[in-house]
Formats: C-alpha cells, structure tokens, sequence
C-alpha cells in the first residue's frame, strides 16, 4: 500500500515529506558533484578555461541538477501516487523508467541547448551536449532509484507498524469482550447463591450480602487492570471464600500453601484463582459427609488449584466463561496458556505467574 503527499496521516507526515526534510543535506552535496563529473567528462569545461568562466559553468550545472533532482523527485511522487494505472509490474516498471529517461534527457538538453547559445563565449557540438544530457539523465535514474529504495523501505515499516496495531487492537477488542462477561457471570452466580440464603437463613442472607460487595468492589477496582499482583488475588480469594463457606459450611474447606515468596513481585490475570475455585464447585458434588477439598499453592512459576473430584452425575450447563475464558486471557495477555493435570480422583489446574 502506497501512501502519497495527498494523503491526511493524523499521527504522522507522509514518508515524502518526512524525507524531503532530511534530503537536503543530500542534494546539497551531490549536486555540485554530479555537475563537476558531467562537465568534465562530457566534457564542457576544459583547462584553459579562466577560473571566473568554471565558477560560472560550474554554478549553472549545480543549478541544472538541482533542476533535475527536483523535476525527478516530483515526477516520482505523481507517479508513485497513481500507483494503480498500471497492474503488470513489470510494465509498469518499464513505463516509469521510460518517463524518468525521457524527462531527464529533455531537461537536460534544453538548459544545455541554453547555456551553450547564452552564456559560453564559444559555442561547444551538439556531440558533447548529447553525451552530457545523457549522462544527466542516467545519474538521475540513479537518484530516483535511491528515493524509491528509501520510500519502499519507509513503507515497508509504517504498513508493519499499522499491522501491528490493528493486531493490538484487535487483541485488546478480544481481551475486553472476555473481561465484560466476567462480571455478568460472578453476579449471576452470587445471586443465585443469595436467593438461596434469602430463602433458607436471613441472617446468613445479610453477611453474604456485605461481604458480597466487599468482593465486588475489588473486581470493578481492577476491570481495566489485565494483571493483579498475586498478593491482591490472595487477598481477594480470603474474601472469596468467606462467601463460601458462609453458603456450603462444611461442605467445602480450602487450604493455601505460599512458597517463600515476594507476592506483590509476581501476577496472574485479574480473578484467575477464583475462577480456578468456582470451576471446582461448579463441577463437583459435595456434602459435610463428602467434603469438597481445595488446595492453592504458589510457587514460583505457578499458583497451582487442585481439588478432589466428586463429579456430578449430570451435565452442568455452562455459560463458556470458566476456564475457556481464563484460557484465552491467560494467551492474550501473557503468551502462556493454563495447564490441566486431571486423574480419576483429582483435577489440578496450574495457572502460569510473572515476576515483574
């Protein structure tokens, strides 16, 4: 995709100005080079020339090459911006060569044809002006070849960067619709858990109900947030429990076992050992008799969540926002993905953690 000096870049010049800014230096000091080769050895100028007649020869082809630097330049720009008048490469290749040879052998001459009428004391043959405007012309397409290498390039990068962000945005597009059904799910889920309180226990009802907005306020605390220090989630999991066992009592115990750590140097995605924990209960059947066991181990690699299996003898509807979910944030904001180790009596989920 080609950008050209007509287009409106809201964060950025166009490459051509971009690069029109830094090329004068450039032209400033291969003009008077290209003017002293193509004089010489065409040849224009000859030893016997006095010093004011060089200076004056001299200057009138720095001038014709900077003619021709710009006249190319700006030739190049048109061109390159109707990009599409020619689908064949190599057509079009042949074609823009052709415009540049002949624009530069034209100009060339003319101002050649110029200054040997005008200002040259004695007229020089045409044989010499011929080879000079050729020699223009071919240094030229050198130039021209050089704008094109550098606006390719220059190209090249800013459709890499633009690939890039639309593929960041589209990440963090991914990455948002995942977090917006986070909250729908925990709410539904608490509700639930609270109309059954309202119905069995008030009292129960009431300190589920405070503590329930003691736990909600961390998650819209950290909404935005991709990652939670472990600490925070440790923190939040004590809170998360005390839910739970004012709901299931005996029925459920949970134990946590932390490693010789620094918590708040580590993180994980926001709520990830909660979902690790709900996905347990979601799946398994428990009783004070049979209790459900879950045990959170944090090392330096992984918070571990492992339970025993008490499987339901039934398929528990799913909203495919558990693990699934968890999954897919753990590969989009970390580049890791969570580990499943399950046997016939315990299924344990490693939840992968950084050190920042």
């Amino acid at each position: 995709m080609y950008l050209t000096m007509n287009e409106n870049l809201s964060d950025q010049p166009t490459i051509q100005n971009h690069y029109f800014r830094k090329e004068w230096v450039l032209r400033f000091l291969a003009t008077p080079i290209f003017a002293i080769f193509v004089a010489n050895v065409a040849p224009l100028v000859f030893k016997t020339d006095s010093l004011l007649t060089l200076l004056i020869n001299y200057a009138y082809f720095t001038l014709q090459a900077n003619l021709l630097w710009s006249g190319n330049r700006w030739l190049l720009y048109k061109l390159r911006g109707r990009n599409e008048w020619i689908k064949n490469p190599v057509i079009k290749t042949i074609s823009i060569l052709s415009i540049h040879l002949f624009f530069s052998f034209a100009l060339s001459f003319i101002l050649l044809i110029i200054w040997n009428k005008y200002i040259i004391a004695t007229s020089l043959p045409i044989n010499n002006l011929l080879l000079a405007s050729c020699i223009s012309s071919i240094l030229s397409i050198l130039v021209t070849f050089l704008y094109e290498i550098v606006l390719l390039t220059k190209e090249r990068r800013i459709d890499q960067l633009k690939a890039e962000k639309m593929s960041n945005a589209k990440i963090q597009a991914e990455l948002d619709t995942l977090k917006s059904q986070i909250d729908p799910h925990f709410i539904f889920n608490s509700l639930n858990t609270l109309s059954v309180l309202i119905s069995d226990d008030r009292d129960k009802a009431l300190l589920f109900n405070e503590n329930l907005a003691k736990v909600y306020r961390y998650i819209l605390a950290n909404r935005a947030n991709d990652l939670v220090t472990v600490k925070e989630e440790v923190d939040f999991i004590n809170s998360y429990f005390f839910l739970l066992k004012i709901r299931f009592e005996e029925s459920l115990n949970i134990s946590m076992k932390i490693n010789s750590l620094d918590l708040n140097r580590y993180y994980l995605p926001t709520i990830a050992i909660q979902t690790a924990i709900e996905n347990a209960i979601k799946h398994n059947q428990f009783s004070e008799n049979r209790p459900l066991h879950i045990s959170i181990e944090i090392n330096n690699d992984f918070a571990i969540v492992s339970n025993n299996k008490r499987s339901v003898k039934y398929k528990v509807p799913s909203s495919g926002v558990g693990l699934f979910n968890l999954d897919n944030r753990y590969k989009i904001i970390l580049n890791k993905a969570i580990h499943i180790d399950e046997t016939h009596s315990t299924f344990t989920l490693y939840l992968p953690i950084v050190k920042q």
